[in-house]
């Protein structure tokens, strides 16, 4: 028996039609909303198009698939999804339908732009939703379908996937209690990189007023680039680089292809992909969707978000490399070769090395802190910065909780906050970053949830915003500390 042949249902008309939810604890809960047409074996490569006006009745009662994706495993071959994904999910209170005009968030998953599971139940917003915010959280297409590029492909499908879904939003989410001129955008990792590609985008103006970026990805490609990248997999997927060969085979062997090339480094390398490209598929400067890098395109927008949060954590990437125990395999070459390759100054090493502790002046350990800098902690700071200097009001953060997996070595990695500012630290998703078995500081976890809420319904989540003569950041979870506010 499903889940929701023994709950109450809740019907929300909307000009696409009605949509049928669930009604649990006090919550209506909507999921495998549709906000796009179905993506087919022939519009794969295609822009998303628009749902037609109905009156028929859409079931919303159980999830629907997320985008084709290698799970996360060492399996390449492990894949899983569906390319008809472009769908949403919404948590609301059943007083929150009869209030209305209640702050909206709206959550953009992360993964590398190759994967994206908006019905993880890490991501669940129930805890938002009791709150008195209507949570939503987006598939998008990643990977192949989502950022591969060629000649006659539309360009940056996954970032057209998300126009769509937040243009659904403002049509739609007042049926569902919300208020289409209180939207905060939020994300993670690829969801921020996103959502900072969002931010220079004029498609993309009013669609939201607020913006929480968590450990933003802001690398994207040239074309130059991403025909390497393309390349690279449709050798792999043992077909032609062209549009017409990649539609020929199967979206499970084109994601595989991916897999192996994210899997491998040396197989990057052998490619040509540089040591930055530790995810082969990214936004692309096309010149249309994606005019410029997201830091210079968000200086040059002119429209901001009129209140900004952004952050990371203190140590994102032992994530990479403290699993799979490459942080002790690392030498002073591939420190050298990632220096070179991200265009780095040639005395990088150097100056990490003198600024770590003397426990941790391995060659792994100043790479792991190179690229922390390199791929999210830098970005968050300069996002906060720019936005505060066009004018926003600019708030930032730094993850510091230190993670005991893998024997206490995970540290505040990437990804570790989530289930603190999500409230969620019991699922399987959960277990990646945290001993869920083991008592975790229920006012870190607080804090961090509650600076959230407090952004999306007032702007400010509880700390002075930043200005171009103090530049300010709250520590969460630093030593003894829950919060602690630094200026630097």
């Amino acid at each position: 028996m499903t889940e929701h042949t023994h709950l109450a249902s809740q019907d929300i008309g909307t000009k696409v039609g009605t949509v049928r939810g669930v009604v649990r604890d006090g919550l209506c809960i909507f999921r495998g909303v549709r906000y796009a047409r179905a993506c087919t074996a022939t519009t794969r490569f295609s822009p998303p198009q628009p749902l037609a006006e109905t009156s028929s009745l859409m079931d919303a009662r159980t999830f629907a698939a997320p985008p084709v994706q290698p799970a996360r495993s060492p399996n390449p071959e492990n894949i899983y999804g569906n390319i008809d994904c472009l769908n949403l999910n919404i948590w609301t209170s059943e007083s929150s339908l009869k209030t209305g005009g209640l702050p909206v968030m709206v959550w953009i998953p992360g993964g590398g732009f190759m994967r994206c599971d908006a019905n993880d139940p890490l991501y669940d917003g129930s805890h938002f939703a009791r709150k008195d915010i209507i949570f939503v959280t987006v598939n998008y297409r990643v990977g192949v379908e989502g950022f591969l590029q060629l000649p006659g492909m539309a360009a940056n499908r996954g970032l057209q996937d998300l126009l769509l879904a937040l243009n659904w939003v403002q049509q739609h989410i007042g049926n569902f209690g919300g208020d289409p001129a209180r939207v905060t955008v939020v994300g993670q990792s690829a969801g921020s990189g996103a959502i900072a590609c969002l931010m220079g985008m004029q498609q993309a103006n009013g669609l939201f007023q607020q913006a929480i970026l968590q450990s933003p990805s802001t690398l994207v490609q040239t074309t130059a680039e991403a025909q390497t990248a393309a390349n690279a997999i449709a050798d792999l997927a043992n077909c032609p680089a062209t549009l017409e060969a990649l539609t020929s085979i199967s979206p499970a062997k084109a994601a595989t292809a991916l897999a192996k090339l994210s899997l491998n480094g040396a197989l990057r390398r052998q490619y040509g992909l540089g040591e930055h490209h530790r995810f082969a598929l990214r936004p692309v400067i096309d010149g249309e969707i994606v005019a410029s890098s997201p830091l210079q395109a968000i200086r040059q927008n002119k429209i901001m978000p009129r209140a900004i949060l952004a952050g990371a954590t203190k140590e994102e990437a032992r994530l990479y490399l403290v699993p799979d125990g490459s942080i002790s395999k690392i030498s002073a070459d591939d420190v050298n070769r990632f220096i070179t390759d991200a265009k780095l100054p040639p005395n990088t090493a150097q100056r990490y090395r003198q600024q770590l502790s003397a426990d941790r002046q391995s060659n792994g350990e100043i790479l792991c802190a190179i690229q922390s800098d390199y791929y999210y902690r830098e970005p968050a700071r300069r996002i906060a910065e720019h936005a505060a200097d066009r004018g926003s009001k600019a708030y930032s953060y730094e993850f510091c909780w230190q993670s005991n997996l893998y024997e206490g070595q995970l540290g505040a990695a990437h990804g570790v906050e989530l289930p603190f500012m999500f409230n969620n630290l019991h699922n399987d998703t959960a277990r990646h970053f945290i001993d869920v078995d083991k008592p975790v500081s229920s006012a870190l976890v607080s804090s961090m949830h509650q600076a959230w809420v407090r952004f999306a319904k007032t702007g400010e989540p509880g700390w002075p915003a930043q200005t171009k003569d103090q530049r300010s950041m709250m520590l969460f979870g630093d030593g003894d500390s829950i919060q602690r506010l630094v200026t630097y």
